[in-house]
């Protein structure tokens, strides 16, 4: 509401949200920040805090002023800590929410009288030095540590200069326990399995929410295809027309099946592949479930296949 108003030209009602919602504002860190209600359904995932924040930086930003720009700038440096590793957040709305907020903020702090050296190192005597001003200030530059990395380690970073930049570090690694705690239950079986002329056979999923007390977020059922095969569009097609699912797409070898909501009742379906170019020692594929807006924390997947074994 509080962002509608400011858009609409309603100043006086919307710096009146604004500052109510100042007031509800989460300050940690030398950061500002929104939190969803973690019991609500609908506000209980970072997603929901990153959107918010992100709105709030653009009323700030509209309402202008120096001291809501230096709100805004404490809520930019929270967004920034929540970005992945691409350049993205938690789910696709609220990185297009969240970019739209720093790149009005960029724009709005705009200055051309910028020169900053970032030195970082860490161990093993690594040590890059990357300077910033007038002309490389849109330019992204990457470095990686030397490998192998001897854990544990400390990567330093020095900054002197006048003007701003952004430093991002991140850090991947492999874990045995990919999923320790799923908040779904997932299963996927081949029934139904047809070995002579056109091969095509039916996957079955069934899928639920493991939490008793509510319902999950809109969710996500993804199915990659086995090599070779494509999914037979009617299947697809006769799950939205049954109000199985609200939405269903097929691109890139994978159909996405949307839901509104899973419960702890089961929801099980059905779809078809069909074999489109032979392929030989065909490997199992994957099919996961994950909650829409907290995609990161709230994944579950499991392989299926290879068909035809009987064949």
């Amino acid at each position: 509401m509080a962002h509608a108003f400011v858009v609409a030209g309603r100043r006086t009602a919307g710096a009146a949200r604004v500052a109510s919602l100042l007031q509800r504002g989460v300050r940690r860190g030398g950061a500002l920040y929104w939190a969803g209600d973690r019991s609500s359904r609908l506000g209980g995932s970072e997603s929901v805090d990153v959107e918010m924040t992100a709105y709030m930086v653009l009323s700030l930003l509209k309402l202008g002023g120096t001291a809501n720009l230096g709100e805004a700038a404490l809520a930019v440096k929270w967004l920034n800590t929540k970005r992945n590793g691409r350049g993205g957040f938690v789910s696709s709305q609220d990185t297009v929410v969240a970019l739209t907020a720093l790149t009005e903020f960029a724009v709005g702090t705009y200055s051309p009288d910028v020169a900053v050296t970032v030195t970082a190192s860490a161990g093993g005597g690594f040590r890059e030095v990357v300077r910033v001003d007038g002309g490389t200030r849109l330019l992204t530059r990457q470095k990686r540590l030397p490998a192998p990395l001897t854990l544990p380690d400390t990567v330093r970073f020095s900054v002197t200069g006048k003007g701003c930049a952004l430093v991002q570090s991140v850090f991947r690694y492999s874990t045995k326990t990919a999923f320790p705690d799923p908040a779904f239950n997932l299963k996927a079986s081949i029934s139904k399995t047809k070995c002579t002329g056109s091969r095509h056979f039916d996957l079955r999923v069934c899928t639920s929410f493991k939490n008793p007390n509510v319902e999950s977020n809109m969710a996500i059922v993804e199915i990659e295809t086995i090599s070779g095969h494509v999914v037979i569009t009617k299947s697809l097609d006769d799950l939205v027309k049954n109000g199985v699912v609200r939405r269903a797409e097929q691109k890139n070898g994978k159909a996405s099946l949307y839901f509104d909501e899973f419960s702890t009742k089961e929801v099980c379906f059905s779809i078809s592949q069909i074999q489109a170019t032979k392929v030989e020692k065909l490997k199992p594929a994957v099919v996961s479930v994950y909650d829409y807006y907290d995609p990161k924390n709230n994944r579950f997947e499991v392989e299926y296949g290879p068909p035809y074994k009987a064949c």
